[in-house]
């Protein structure tokens, strides 16, 4: 079926293909638009009173509006380029980087990020020998993880990193805010116990593999061995804090003295003091330091100790 115009014009309704038993392909004549039906399913419309073009669906909501999957590309590379600035781009696909199974952004002609799954399974932002810097930003700050590509540094809640780990405790991680037996740095998930662990208590790791509860009352509980502070009952479930800041609230003994050093207890077990242990056959052991807040100390247990003679 066809049309032939030579000159002027015609008035027409919806067109319908003659061939269609179905009566249900055709041009579909609105105001201002022009739709495509077939099989009475509107594969394309085109808006002028929008400007917008649909692809299965006869309201589209964007210039152009897809809806379903969109294939680019017969054979090689696909690009989806921005009219404005040609160099910045997604590639998909193709010889070079990052090959048939990769995606490659490039903004104003620099490799920002690349997702390749040629038998890497990597994840890139950047490329070596480009000063890429990399944030994570969240609620209370824009710096939560940042990469700086010039220097090659990594900060933690800063954008000025100065050594190659730089983590700054401040905002929302200060460990000065921390809740009452809570904690966090280097925490580990092994060992054992033959009862529920208490949350907040010194422990130590014996030749068994278990966690016992350390005191500093004579050597063989705690004066060498790996200390912890549990995290809560299990230790292979909540784990226990080898390093890092912990409100020690409950298991505390003694006064608090702002930037002090603190003991294993010789008196109850599990227990962490400012006191020296001073008895007959008892040992001195550091295991950090007090913070400006009650409580809150920096555990970083000393490798040494002292036996009480």
């Amino acid at each position: 079926m066809a049309y032939k115009f030579a000159t002027g014009s015609v008035e027409r309704g919806d067109i319908y293909n003659e061939d269609d038993a179905q009566g249900n392909t055709y041009l579909d004549w609105n105001e201002d638009a022009v739709g495509v039906v077939a099989g009475g399913t509107t594969v394309f419309v085109v808006s002028g009173s929008t400007a917008r073009v649909g692809i299965g669906t006869d309201s589209p909501d964007y210039t152009l509006d897809v809806e379903g999957y969109i294939s680019v590309g017969s054979a090689g590379t696909a690009y989806i380029i921005n009219n404005n600035d040609t160099d910045t781009h997604i590639k998909l696909g193709g010889g070079g980087t990052p090959g048939v199974d990769g995606m490659l952004f490039t903004c104003g002609g620099k490799a920002m990020l690349t997702l390749d799954e040629n038998g890497l399974d990597t994840v890139s932002i950047g490329t070596s020998g480009d000063a890429t810097d990399f944030k994570v930003m969240t609620t209370n700050t824009d710096y939560a993880l940042y990469v700086s590509g010039g220097v090659d540094r990594v900060g933690i809640c800063t954008s000025a990193p100065a050594v190659s780990l730089d983590i700054h405790y401040t905002g929302s991680g200060d460990p000065t805010n921390l809740d009452n037996d809570e904690g966090g740095g280097e925490v580990v998930f092994f060992g054992t116990s033959s009862a529920g662990l208490e949350t907040g208590a010194l422990y130590y790791l014996n030749s068994d593999g278990g966690w016992a509860s350390a005191s500093a009352e004579a050597t063989g509980s705690g004066h060498t061995q790996f200390l912890g502070i549990s995290m809560g009952a299990k230790p292979a479930e909540d784990g226990m804090l080898i390093r890092g800041f912990f409100d020690v609230h409950t298991y505390y003994s003694g006064s608090f003295v702002k930037g002090g050093p603190v003991y294993v207890h010789s008196g109850s077990n599990g227990y962490i003091s400012d006191q020296v242990p001073s008895a007959s056959d008892s040992y001195v052991r550091t295991v950090g330091y007090s913070t400006d807040t009650t409580n809150v100390i920096y555990f970083n247990p000393d490798a040494t100790y002292v036996e009480i003679g």
